[in-house]
């Protein structure tokens, strides 16, 4: 019986050690399939990585493109300001002379227009003043003509009074003659 025990110790003993064993096999099965996961993640860590590194070279190519395509055109763009400041320029001094031509002709013009009011001003004072003088000239003419007609009544007056006189004188004559 002893045996026995000691037998069904030991097969207990052995059970238990077989169910640890197949624990523990579980235990590593698991383990296994977890580092092959892990190692299937790792695998699939560095194709990203690499792929990364790819991507990466490729950004920073297409990086290095556009930042030389980027100074080109900030190069082309500083010419063509230069150019445009230039024109700019070329175009405000045209304009500047434009403008002083045309304010010249503007003064030019008005000294014209002033000529030409001066002298319709002065044309106007000729002619009023030659007027004045004229209906001047005339009222004196006017003056004389009246004087001269007055002088010729007078004098047709004298001679009419002569006439009369001297008609009267040979009517007179006549008369005297006649009574005599």
């Amino acid at each position: 019986e002893g045996r026995r025990k000691s037998v069904i110790l030991l097969s207990q003993k052995l059970i238990r050690s077989k169910a640890q064993f197949d624990d523990i096999e579980h235990d590593r099965r698991g383990r296994y399939n977890e580092l092959l996961q892990i190692q299937d993640r790792i695998s699939d860590a560095e194709r990203v990585l690499a792929d990364l590194k790819t991507n990466e070279a490729t950004v920073m190519e297409g990086l290095r493109r556009e930042e030389t395509s980027l100074r080109q055109v900030i190069t082309d763009l500083d010419r063509k300001r230069e150019q445009l400041s230039f024109e700019v320029s070329e175009t405000q001094k045209s304009l500047q002379r434009e403008i002083e031509a045309t304010e010249k002709e503007r003064k030019d013009r008005q000294t014209i227009l002033d000529d030409i009011s001066s002298t319709q001003t002065n044309f106007r004072m000729r002619k009023v003043d030659d007027i004045d003088r004229e209906i001047e000239e005339k009222r004196v003419e006017l003056k004389k003509l009246r004087e001269t007609e007055e002088e010729l009544r007078r004098q047709i007056e004298g001679k009419k009074q002569a006439m009369q006189a001297e008609v009267n004188s040979k009517y007179e004559s006549r008369i005297v003659l006649a009574m005599t």
